[in-house]
């Protein structure tokens, strides 16, 4: 087809823009003469038309993140593209491979519009203009195309109830949970190690990344998982969320936690049911001012501890217990004691382990030993010259136990046995108060659980146990037993 030139004067017309489907359209307009450089099919109207994915209604909305969208520009004559209303220079011109002169590009061809990361806070938005120029690069009146471009605003909300943390630290129930909101990426730190930071939903590593391309919302959460704090004092560290790459100011959270107002505590102070397979748990004594011993008491020895004591340390002491796999049907039960030294008292973690599945049921209970069974008792720190208690665990699968109490004589005098009855606590226990005793004297105590067998009243004893009482001037006693043992 033959093409027929056109001057810049014929085509300088005011025309409307008609936008379908992603494509800005100039319409038409005729021309007659003629002028080096235009170009147009003979007796045809000179054309202009722009298509760029996400273009609607002349606007392109893009992401807060860096970007490059793709215009093709169909076109009859020469053309060039100008950006305005743009505060700074985050939106770029970059033009494909194309036919061009000085006075523009000549034909059809493609551009794209090249956008900076939006790192503030607020949507940003500039004109891109595609004109239709004469020869010389000057502007057809009329013949323009123009496209708005709106870029989200860098956006980041993080939720967090900042609440005061118990001196004794978190547990898996009480750690807080912090959410973040963001169409960015971001990381989490902390300042302390006493403060750990536990991934949540949503979140890659120690951090979240958007989908590439993505310039929605997404929330992301994680946990915040706090240690005991050994001292009296309030104590106070960092939670900081940041990006990546510096895109945006910190933002901080504060975690503060209570300082304890007793220098001696063990965390955490229950533990969840141990699987029948075994396993290993994890337990913090804090005690800056003074020693203190540790123990586990079970019946049979399927509860070991890494170490049994420890001295003053401003750090938290990490003990291991290492629970063995049951090989029995039925559930069990252990306690863990934790004694401090001088007699100050004793705290007491039990240790519960579901009995094994694959143990079969036994169904005739004749060839079972239904007797109940009783440990070796200990005395608890604190003893004085006239005072002492004592306690024990027993063991009563079939048996209902009616009544408990302990045997206890002096060394030196066997056969002045006394039977004082004692209270059935919590944890299958044997609580048993001693009074009445003789200053500077070496006591025997054994202790004992009353039951009904076939009818008959009956008595299970277990091991013995030997302490003795201070002089009247001595300090109440805090020496340790050997651990006791079911028989």
């Amino acid at each position: 087809m033959k093409l027929k030139q056109y001057t810049a004067k014929t085509i300088r017309t005011a025309l409307g823009i008609l936008m379908v489907s992603g494509m800005a359209v100039l319409p038409a307009g005729c021309s007659d003469n003629d002028e080096p450089g235009l170009y147009a099919a003979d007796n045809s109207n000179i054309s202009l038309a722009v298509v760029a994915s996400g273009l609607a209604n002349g606007l392109i909305e893009i992401g807060s993140a860096q970007s490059s969208t793709v215009v093709n520009v169909t076109s009859t004559t020469r053309w060039t593209v100008e950006v305005s209303n743009c505060e700074g220079a985050w939106c770029q011109i970059v033009y494909g491979d194309m036919t061009s002169d000085e006075a523009g590009h000549i034909g059809s061809g493609i551009f794209r519009i090249e956008a900076a990361p939006n790192r503030s806070g607020n949507v940003r938005e500039c004109d891109v203009t595609v004109y239709a120029v004469d020869s010389e690069g000057n502007h057809l009146s009329g013949r323009s195309v123009l496209i708005h471009v709106e870029q989200d605003r860098q956006s980041i909300q993080v939720d967090y109830a900042g609440d005061v943390i118990s001196p004794l630290g978190t547990t898996p129930a009480t750690q807080p949970q912090v959410t973040v909101t963001a169409n960015q990426a971001w990381k989490v730190s902390s300042s302390h190690s006493w403060v750990t930071v536990i991934p949540g939903d949503g979140m890659d590593g120690d951090g979240f990344t958007p989908v590439a391309g993505s310039s929605e919302n997404a929330k992301a959460s994680f946990r915040l998982s706090v240690e005991g704090n050994p001292g009296t004092s309030v104590r106070y560290a960092e939670v900081t969320v940041s990006s990546p790459t510096s895109a945006f100011t910190p933002i901080r959270l504060n975690v503060t936690q209570e300082g304890s107002s007793d220098t001696f505590f063990v965390t955490p102070t229950s533990t969840p049911t141990v699987s029948w397979r075994g396993d290993t748990i994890e337990f913090r004594v804090y005690s800056p001012r003074e020693a203190w011993t540790v123990k586990a008491v079970s019946a049979g020895e399927w509860v070991s501890l890494d170490r049994t004591s420890g001295e003053a340390s401003s750090e938290a002491v990490t003990i291991r217990a290492k629970v063995l796999q049951n090989e029995e049907r039925d559930s069990r039960q252990a306690g863990v004691i934790f004694t401090r030294a001088g007699g100050m008292g004793e705290t007491i973690v039990t240790i519960d382990q579901n009995g094994n599945p694959d143990v079969p049921v036994t169904p005739d209970l004749p060839e079972v030993d239904p007797h109940p069974s009783v440990s070796s008792p200990w005395v608890i720190s604190g003893w004085t010259q006239t005072w002492a208690q004592v306690r024990a665990y027993y063991s009563s699968p079939y048996i209902t136990v009616t009544g408990c109490g302990a045997f206890c004589h002096p060394v030196d005098n066997p056969d002045d046995v006394r039977n004082v009855h004692g209270s059935l606590g919590e944890n299958n226990q044997i609580i048993v108060d001693l009074t009445d005793l003789t200053p500077n004297t070496e006591y025997c105590v054994w202790c004992y659980v009353e039951y009904t067998f076939e009818g008959q009243s009956m008595v299970t004893t277990g091991g013995a146990v030997y302490f003795t009482t201070p002089d009247k001037t001595g300090q109440p006693g805090s020496g340790d037993n050997n651990p006791p043992s079911v028989n």
